[in-house]
């Protein structure tokens, strides 16, 4: 998939990833920001492992991406304060 693609699915990941992460403490643009990072990251790290196209496997690889994304950045913002 290309870079376009993994960040049009890490947009809707990460609202989906804030649900799972347990987050409402940060708005929705930056979960959605959040999750295309996320998404963006793990389809350069699984596109390695042949995760190409938008199939079955991309979409669980931008969730994973945009929840690890998403709670790296809840503990550097609580370190912060």
């Amino acid at each position: 998939m290309s870079i376009l693609g993994w960040l049009a699915v890490g947009l809707l990941e990460g609202l989906l990833a804030s649900k799972l992460a347990d987050d409402d403490r940060t708005g929705v643009f930056v979960n959605l920001m959040l999750g295309a990072a996320g998404a963006l990251a793990a389809g350069l790290m699984f596109s390695t492992v042949a995760v190409n196209g938008l199939n079955l496997y991309s979409i669980p690889a931008a969730l994973i991406g945009a929840v690890v994304v998403l709670v790296i950045y809840r503990a550097l913002l609580s370190r912060s304060f």
